[in-house]
């Protein structure tokens, strides 16, 4: 797996779904389970990112891990070139599907040379360690957070900007029986590639928490006329309710369910 900062690919946080962020600085709410209408889903264009191969991803720091799923950031891509992409059988062989490899692998660190991207992945052993029946559910809820994911285009949803070859490259996944689509491709096949999500909402309102507690002087902004201080980040907790909301309404306008 090489070293503890930097790791080659084996290995998606627990299934759950569409996590959301504010438009200034990224937050994500504890997310649980998206509710689909499949009529509604079915006639929409998927967006599914570009496509790789598990042996092109080069893992970086682990960043979390849950019952079935590791995440980690995306340190590098190593692209494979034509030649080995035709010994893999890739059906990577579209210009605009090559442009988008390497949008990836030429921005996956930022000016501060910190992580863009995050891969959420099975975890390596999860078969071995919880079984073939967990390891079928894990991987069927990979396929349904790549599915929703796919589906969203909002700038306080995280976007969706790659997943793996073969589980990914269903032009929809709907159709098709998902267990069946696990049969057909090996564990490392189920994994993601999402923007990185820098801090969530509990830790942004824990941040608010303590600094309210260490300031004892009243906050210097006054509501106009009637001279009533404001309460400590108070704009930016308006700006942050106003992201969340319209990331929902924005989610059940696709016919999905937040909850």
């Amino acid at each position: 797996m090489g070293t503890s900062e930097t790791k080659s690919f084996l290995s998606i946080e627990k299934g759950k779904v569409a996590t959301m962020k504010n438009s200034d600085k990224t937050i994500s709410p504890a997310s649980d389970v998206i509710g689909i209408s499949k009529t509604k889903l079915n006639c929409r264009q998927s967006n599914k990112g570009a496509s790789f191969h598990s042996c092109e991803m080069v893992l970086g720091k682990l960043l979390g891990t849950g019952a079935f799923c590791d995440v980690h950031d995306l340190y590098d891509v190593r692209l494979l070139n034509c030649k080995e992409l035709d010994q893999l059988r890739s059906p990577i062989n579209e210009e605009t599907e090559r442009q988008r490899r390497k949008l990836i692998h030429d921005t996956c660190h930022d000016r501060l040379g910190k992580s863009r991207y995050v891969v959420k992945h099975l975890r390596p052993n999860l078969i071995t360690d919880r079984g073939t029946k967990i390891y079928i559910h894990a991987a069927i809820d990979c396929l349904k957070e790549f599915d929703i994911l796919s589906r969203l285009s909002h700038p306080n949803i995280v976007r969706l900007w790659g997943s793996a070859i073969s589980a990914g490259n269903e032009t929809d996944v709907y159709n098709k029986d998902y267990k069946e689509i696990v049969h057909e491709n090996s564990p490392e096949t189920f994994f993601i590639i999402i923007e990185k999500v820098e801090e969530t909402l509990t830790q942004r309102i824990l941040q608010w928490i303590l600094t309210n507690n260490s300031i004892h002087r009243e906050y210097d902004k006054i509501i106009s006329d009637s001279e009533v201080p404001l309460p400590l980040f108070y704009d930016e907790k308006l700006r942050y309710s106003r992201d969340i909301a319209s990331a929902l309404a924005y989610v059940h306008s696709q016919g999905m369910v937040f909850r």
